[in-house]
């Protein structure tokens, strides 16, 4: 369960919701597919694309961002590896994935549900720093995790926007690269890691053999 997401991964953008103008806010709404994570939703402008660095047992993490007059959207997709073992996840285990994202807000009216036809979450964050209220619904569909939050101040959970754009979420066919790929590619990246931290002490060590050589042939040289 470590490798849940917390707000934290969202950025700073929570803390500045009093800040956006209701003049900025991008006028019409549309679908939005992202087949490379599996999904759809409808968002009033197309969003940024962020990757985040993956943990172990994630192999893919990329946030959807879209920010707005009454604050923000964001959906998280990430990718878990077979051995995660998220088709055991349970009611409880949903608990506690709304538990480690709340970080230091209230959590209020969380119940488990079933959307998109995906065991769900759905929960209000209030009382967060900044002021900043967030209405979250979290999936897990397959191998994936998804956490969709509409952030902002005041009534951010009632607006029609914030339902708009939970509801709109549908999960779409993907095509998933061939087992190990990705896998091995992180074990490469860790192993390629080591060999720098090793190539770096072993530099180290050589620079101290050299200047020990020097003093002690400097020392024959005197005697």
């Amino acid at each position: 369960m470590a490798a849940f997401v917390t707000l934290r991964t969202f950025g700073i953008g929570f803390v500045l919701m009093g800040t956006l103008s209701a003049a900025a806010a991008p006028q019409g709404w549309q679908t939005y597919s992202f087949p490379e994570d599996g999904f759809a939703i409808e968002l009033p402008a197309r969003p940024e694309v962020s990757n985040e660095t993956p943990e172990v047992p994630i192999i893919t993490h990329r946030q959807y961002q879209v920010d707005v007059g009454i604050g923000v959207f964001v959906v998280s997709a990430k990718r878990y590896r077979p051995d995660a073992r998220l088709d055991q996840w349970n009611d409880e285990t949903m608990v506690d994935l709304a538990n480690a994202m709340k970080g230091e807000c209230r959590m209020r009216d969380g119940k488990p549900a079933t959307f998109a036809g995906t065991r769900s979450y759905e929960m209000v964050l209030d009382r967060c720093p900044g002021g900043t209220v967030m209405k979250v619904r979290m999936h897990v569909a397959g191998n994936r995790v998804y956490q969709l939050v509409a952030a902002g101040v005041g009534d951010v959970e009632t607006r029609p926007e914030t339902q708009k754009f939970h509801d709109s979420f549908k999960l779409l066919a993907v095509k998933e690269p061939p087992p190990g790929i990705e896998e091995a590619a992180q074990e490469q990246k860790g192993e390629s890691a080591g060999e720098s931290r090793r190539s770096r002490a072993e530099r180290r060590a050589a620079r101290r053999n050299l200047a020990s050589g020097s003093g002690r042939a400097k020392k024959r040289k005197k005697n």
